[in-house]
């Protein structure tokens, strides 16, 4: 038997929802200053800010994908602060419609493999 935590439950309802959202943004910016600041980096900025950018979007495709197949409880708080609902973790009832997950999942999932793939299919000028 699984322990419920309903604090623990509304983080990760909450990180998954909003905050993997703000990680997209926040993690190019810390990777920009990081690898523009170091001239033997300063090459790699490109391959660093792609891949700050697929990582996270990676993580959320894969988590709901992941999570509508073994239907984790932080799902139903995703999807019902998706329809501006409030997360209640003492209320989970599972009617998420699994199709919807699952292509939003493997999209943020195609679409995160792409961000890490292109720098490297562009070959930016590394020897410049």
């Amino acid at each position: 038997m699984k322990r419920f935590n309903p604090k623990r439950l509304l983080i990760l309802g909450y990180f998954w929802r909003y905050g993997i959202i703000a990680l997209i943004f926040v993690l190019p910016a810390i990777s920009y200053l990081i690898f523009s600041n170091i001239n033997s980096l300063q090459l790699y900025t490109p391959y660093a800010l792609f891949i700050s950018i697929g990582l996270p979007m990676c993580a959320m495709g894969i988590d709901y994908i992941l999570g509508c197949i073994f239907e984790f409880d932080h799902i139903i708080l995703v999807n019902t602060s998706a329809y501006h609902g409030k997360m209640d973790p003492y209320n989970l009832t599972w009617n998420v419609s699994k199709k919807e997950f699952i292509f939003i999942g493997s999209f943020f999932l195609l679409l995160g493999i792409a961000f890490i793939i292109l720098p490297f299919i562009a070959k930016t000028n590394i020897n410049a």
